[in-house]
């Protein structure tokens, strides 16, 4: 990878990528284990749209980059939001800042689909890859993409009181929703048969395995 000309924006790639490998390594990863190798993250997959962003539209993060210069901050990487597209989210948390409130970046990496056509490369072909099996040009492929957010925290706060109170402020709740109320006592209603249906067949199996001693 070569290095962006903003230091910022390259020290805060460097981040990243030490804390992608750290969330790879908590994974359990090893060059040894094969089965593992699904729930790794693709490092280089995931950087190269960040990095191509940051060299080709330097003016679009000018106020990430002030962030960066005069807070202190901690890169968490989190389950995406999105279930199909998603791969993974960098949580940017800043601290200590100059803002009147906490804030952070988000940052979605995703894969872009691009149905190009179906691959139809052979090795004569200009820049075919015998690795990849393919030459890597208008052939169908997922792109890697990102997203990045801004957010400020307003508030945190719990329920003031305790859990009787809260039961109180539920029965006010679902007697002002009467269809929500009558799809939560049919839920209630399912789960509550389902769990002694499931009980019944325990206790008969038991029962069984006495009777057969």
């Amino acid at each position: 990878m070569k290095k962006l000309k903003n230091k910022t924006l390259q020290a805060f790639l460097d981040n990243f990528v030490e804390a992608l490998k750290d969330e790879n390594e908590n994974r359990g990863w090893d060059n040894k284990n094969e089965e593992n190798k699904e729930s790794i993250f693709d490092i280089p997959f995931l950087v190269s749209s960040l990095w191509q962003a940051f060299r080709e539209k330097l003016d679009t993060y000018t106020d990430f980059i002030k962030c960066l210069n005069h807070t202190f901050y901690q890169i968490h990487i989190v389950q995406s939001d999105d279930n199909y597209y998603g791969i993974c989210k960098a949580i940017v948390t800043f601290y200590d800042s100059e803002e009147t409130k906490d804030f952070q970046y988000e940052i979605d990496f995703l894969y872009n689909q691009r149905d190009w056509g179906y691959c139809q490369c052979t090795p004569d072909m200009k820049d075919y890859r015998e690795d990849k099996h393919c030459c890597g040009h208008g052939c169908d492929w997922w792109a890697p993409s990102f997203e990045i957010r801004k957010s400020y925290r307003i508030n945190i706060q719990s329920w003031d009181g305790d859990e009787h109170d809260y039961w109180d402020f539920e029965d006010e709740f679902y007697l002002s929703d009467k269809e929500l109320a009558e799809k939560k006592e049919n839920e209630d209603r399912e789960r509550e048969i389902w769990e002694l249906k499931s009980r019944i067949e325990a206790d008969q199996k038991r029962l069984a395995e006495l009777e057969n001693k």
